[in-house]
């Protein structure tokens, strides 16, 4: 997300958001993924997604933004399956 968008999205969160990415695990190599800027995640992905598997379900959200960015139905049914 754009650091506008980010600082408008935390004031009714009360600074309560971490933005991640870019990341995917598995998009990887994918030929319609399109690069921008410098194309590095924030964090290490493997950790990010190690952390993200200790929370207890449903205290996270997914969230996809960009007209280039395509799910797969299986990433779906993964989604809808919590």
């Amino acid at each position: 997300m754009e650091p506008k968008y980010i600082k408008e999205y935390k004031k009714p969160k009360r600074d309560k958001i971490w933005c991640i990415g870019p990341s995917s695990n598995y998009n990887k190599g994918k030929p319609y993924m399109g690069k921008r800027g410098n194309n590095v995640a924030s964090v290490d992905v493997t950790q990010c997604s190690q952390w993200l598997d200790l929370l207890p379900k449903n205290s996270r959200v997914y969230a996809c933004h960009g007209t280039l960015s395509c799910v797969e139905p299986i990433q779906l049914i993964e989604l809808a399956m919590g």
